[in-house]
């Protein structure tokens, strides 16, 4: 193919990793072969920036389909965590207020916690935001946030680097046994809750 021709040709080309890092995100629903393709733009790797970013990427890909807990305080110093949800599909989102494109996706957030009742969806907040004001100025404006784990430090959060997280927005769904079950669930968040709802717990 295209692709395996340039890379022949053209084997020390920086663009070739992020390229083939970028087309893996289009195969989300297909995880095998999304771990391919990581590999090959592992392989194809020149510079650390994005070494780091496919590491990453397979980091997560190894989560998926198993048991997580997410846990953490909210700014209030309130303990959250993701395993007193267990018999509950759980969504996490991943957010900042700098980042416009996962302040918009609030809404997908509120319509999920309008769509099913507190005994069925749990919806927890993960805000990378660097400082309490510009959280709470935001959950303010989106009082629908509900529980929102939050601790200053932004990327290099111990907890956003164990889940390897490197985009906003993310939305994370958890099944009603704790199993992450998909790495990016903006599209069809609706549909896989639904789904997951009629799973046995």
């Amino acid at each position: 193919n295209r692709m395996a021709r340039f890379q022949k040709y053209y084997p020390n080309d920086r663009r070739l990793a992020p390229l083939i890092a970028e087309i893996a995100t289009l195969y989300d629903e297909q995880p095998k072969h999304k771990a391919l393709l990581l590999r090959q733009a592992l392989e194809a790797a020149r510079d650390e920036n994005t070494r780091a970013r496919v590491l990453d990427d397979l980091k997560r890909l190894e989560l998926l389909g198993h048991p997580l807990v997410i846990d953490g305080t909210t700014a209030e110093g309130t303990p959250v965590t993701t395993a007193e949800a267990q018999g509950k599909v759980v969504a996490v989102y991943f957010f900042a207020s700098w980042s416009p494109p996962s302040v918009a996706g609030l809404e997908e957030v509120a319509y999920l916690r309008q769509t099913f009742p507190p005994e069925q969806l749990e919806v927890i907040g993960v805000s990378l935001d660097p400082t309490r004001e510009s959280l709470e100025k935001l959950t303010k404006a989106h009082p629908f946030l509900g529980l929102v784990i939050w601790d200053g430090k932004g990327w290099e959060s111990p907890l956003i680097r164990r889940l390897a997280l490197n985009a906003l927005p993310t939305l994370w769904i958890l099944d009603r046994k704790g199993n992450l079950r998909t790495l990016n669930a903006r599209t069809e968040s609706e549909a896989l809750i639904r789904r997951l709802l009629k799973e046995q717990p």
